[in-house]
């Protein structure tokens, strides 16, 4: 069995309290990131981006882009590109059913393969419109090559 300690500091507390009081506008920043995103790679076909059903919220903690499989788009191309353009783009997560505590484990339709075609794009709060811009165009730009 994996398990962990998680204990907080008093300091730690202290900001994880002054965060809360600003979840809000948290959270805005973050859906306006993320709507600057999806508006600049609509229409670019075999990509998708995070989903928010029908009476939710989702707070886009971490926009990411996946790419179908026709597109022939590897995390590898991604992680490469990024890198070469110094954009600080992160691999999705990997199912947790492809770890050594839950081998043997049935594995999720959708959570096999999407690891290897998708990417967690910045989103950091100071984000700038240009710097957003700049990753859409390397998106484009993987999209095209």
């Amino acid at each position: 069995m994996v398990g962990f300690k998680y204990k907080m500091s008093n300091i730690q507390a202290a900001i994880g309290c002054a965060q809360v009081e600003r979840i809000d506008d948290l959270i805005s920043r973050k859906r306006e990131i993320f709507r600057a995103y999806q508006g600049g790679l609509a229409g670019v076909p075999g990509v998708s981006m995070n989903s928010e059903p029908t009476g939710t919220q989702n707070g886009f903690w971490m926009p990411t882009v996946v790419f179908e499989e026709s597109t022939g788009v590897t995390t590898e191309r991604l992680t490469a590109t990024f890198a070469a353009e110094n954009i600080d783009a992160r691999v999705f997560f990997h199912p947790l059913s492809t770890t050594p505590p839950f081998a043997g484990s049935p594995g999720g339709k959708w959570a096999g393969n999407i690891s290897d075609r998708a990417i967690n794009v910045p989103s950091f709060h100071d984000i700038t419109e240009i710097e957003q811009r700049r990753v859409v165009q390397v998106v484009r730009e993987i999209c095209v090559a």
